[in-house]
């Protein structure tokens, strides 16, 4: 099985060694902005995997990284929120995964950019504007994310402007996006099993993946304790602009 995992990375060890530590900085960025890790560790593995072999091996990643997550900020949770958008999600994921794996890579590609595009004067839109929403709010807001989370990487993004103009905290935000990403990603993760997309082999891969986050994730902690809402609503933005770029340029080369 060795064999088979360092064959995925062309058998090259310092790919290997780079993945697993991609795998820990997106978590640590993911534990201090609340959103966007799944969409950080894609920019990291684009340039050695294809778009369709990169999302199942992070969906898998992101099933130990959530659920670890889930748990280091369960106390912030807000059942209210998460069990509004949860609802009228999980139709959308199941419907979302199985657009991704039909489709081609150019086309998921140009939906990413355009997504992330959008994603910024959104915010700013919703940051300006001081619109609140509430739980019904959130229930017809669940089914979008979970049909765009089933499609691309980061769809908490779109949630993201709805949390800031509610004046949740960054440590309230993680809590939802994790527990709302743990149920996204073991039902991709089940859906891309039953496609020729993911192997025995990229399933380990995404496992380690998974297991470097958890260090990540508390260094992401400690970290929250030091940095302003400021400064964490700039992170979520950069991100935002960075993986626009990112995506377009892919998109035509």
């Amino acid at each position: 099985m060795w064999q088979a995992i360092m064959l995925e990375v062309g058998n090259e060890p310092l790919v290997l060694v780079f993945i697993l530590i991609a795998a820990f900085i997106s978590a640590t960025i993911h534990s201090v902005s609340g959103l966007a890790g799944a969409l950080i560790l894609l920019i990291f593995l684009i340039p050695i995997f294809d778009i369709k072999t990169s999302v199942p091996i992070i969906s898998v990643s992101m099933i130990i990284s959530n659920l670890f997550r889930a748990w280091l900020f369960k106390e912030s949770l807000i059942y209210p929120i998460f069990f509004s958008i949860i609802c009228s999600a999980l139709p959308g994921m199941i419907l979302g995964t199985i657009l991704f794996i039909y489709l081609s890579k150019e086309i998921i590609l140009l939906i990413f950019s355009i997504f992330l595009f959008i994603s910024i004067p959104l915010r700013r839109i919703f940051n300006k504007k001081g619109w609140q929403v509430n739980n019904w709010g959130y229930l017809s807001l669940g089914s979008v994310y979970g049909l765009v989370g089933g499609l691309v990487m980061g769809a908490g993004l779109i949630l993201a402007p709805f949390f800031l103009a509610s004046g949740l905290i960054s440590a309230q935000i993680s809590a939802i996006a994790s527990l709302l990403g743990l149920i996204m990603n073991i039902t991709k993760g089940l859906l891309f099993g039953m496609s020729p997309l993911l192997g025995t082999s990229l399933v380990i891969l995404g496992l380690m993946m998974g297991l470097c986050s958890i260090p990540g994730a508390y260094f992401g902690r400690w970290i929250l304790k030091y940095v302003s809402i400021k400064f964490q609503k700039l992170i979520i933005e950069g991100i935002m602009i960075l993986g626009a770029i990112f995506f377009l340029y892919q998109y035509f080369e």
